[in-house]
């Protein structure tokens, strides 16, 4: 159903588009019949005040010959001199010559106001019998446009009834029972529960007890060595990430039979007894670094082999916070800690 929308709102914008389209080639068509009009108009009033101007000239002229020919006829009848009736004369000549010439330019002007006029209301009529035809075009293919927009809506619901029913159909046939059964067929695991998975021991190493040191040697180039995990810090100072994972030595010898946990908690309980009550002392309690460690967090130390520390307290069996020489504290694996 959802594709059958899709599809229908495509076939929607496509005819919008369709419609938008031809908008905008009438808007265009409009615009030019427009500016041939207005250029017509412009046309019209240029020669209107043209044609004013040429008035104003050929009235002048008119009134300066008119008044130069009735001075003239009196001049004839009286005592005026021969020589001032002919340079009168010959005045009113040229003023008529004036007159004439004022008057066909008018009259060429009336003309030419007269011809673009005519031009003006020729195009005025195609303009507005174009417009029509547009405006009947427009109507038209909106007409058509929504019919099939309309058609479109119709098939629509036509389809979507048609889909309404299959779901009411399959709604029909809809058994709880019969899919929560058919669930469990298809993602079952057995009725027999998986074996137990057994511990294994992968810890073994050398450790020598001389007094109240504890040694743990490097691991020889030819033993194998594998890595477990210190259990996380609880408490205040507890850390946020998981621990790095210590090497300690692998070793099929006599020892094969000694887990992690009694070697672990051997060193603990050693380590502790000689520094549990290291506050009552006037001597700090005093530790050699055995191996060298780099921190994964801001608050566990890197030190180097050989390293002197200070413990300060045991934040777990695994886990203690000392000092180094500059003032520096930190967490520290135990393990990797020898006492002086």
């Amino acid at each position: 159903m959802g594709l059958t929308h899709i599809a229908t709102a495509s076939s929607i914008m496509e005819e919008t588009s369709r419609v938008l389209d031809f908008m905008e080639q009438q808007r265009e068509q409009r615009r030019r019949l427009e500016d041939n009009i207005r250029r017509i108009q412009t046309n019209i009033k240029v020669l209107y005040k043209k044609t004013m101007d040429c008035k104003k000239v050929c009235d002048g002229k008119c009134r300066e010959a008119e008044q130069l020919t009735q001075q003239l006829t009196e001049g004839k009848g009286s005592a005026i001199p021969v020589k001032d009736i002919e340079k009168l004369k010959q005045k009113q000549l040229k003023a008529v010559v004036n007159a004439e010439q004022a008057d066909a330019n008018y009259k060429s002007a009336i003309d030419s106001l007269e011809q673009t006029r005519i031009q003006w209301e020729q195009e005025t009529e195609k303009t507005c019998d174009d417009f029509q035809l547009l405006d009947e075009e427009r109507i038209g293919y909106n007409r058509n446009s929504m019919w099939i927009l309309t058609n479109i809506g119709s098939s629509m619901s036509v389809r979507e009834d048609e889909m309404f029913e299959e779901i009411r159909k399959g709604l029909e046939k809809c058994d709880v029972d019969a899919d929560i059964q058919l669930f469990i067929r298809q993602k079952q695991t057995g009725s027999e529960r998986p074996e137990c998975i057994e511990s294994e021991n992968f810890f073994g190493g050398l450790l020598e007890k001389n007094g109240n040191s504890i040694v743990q040697p490097k691991p020889p180039a030819n033993m194998k060595t594998v890595w477990t995990g210190l259990s996380g810090r609880t408490g205040a100072n507890a850390l946020t990430q998981d621990h790095p994972t210590l090497p300690i030595i692998q070793s099929a010898s006599i020892y094969s039979d000694i887990t992690d946990t009694d070697v672990n908690e051997s060193i603990v309980n050693d380590l502790y007894d000689d520094c549990i009550n290291f506050k009552q002392k006037p001597k700090k309690i005093q530790f050699r670094v055995l191996y060298d460690f780099e921190g994964r967090t801001t608050e566990e130390l890197s030190l180097n082999e050989n390293d002197q520390v200070t413990l300060i307290q045991k934040e777990t069996s695994e886990w203690w916070e000392v000092e180094t020489k500059d003032g520096t504290k930190g967490f520290f694996p135990a393990i990797y800690l020898e006492l002086i």
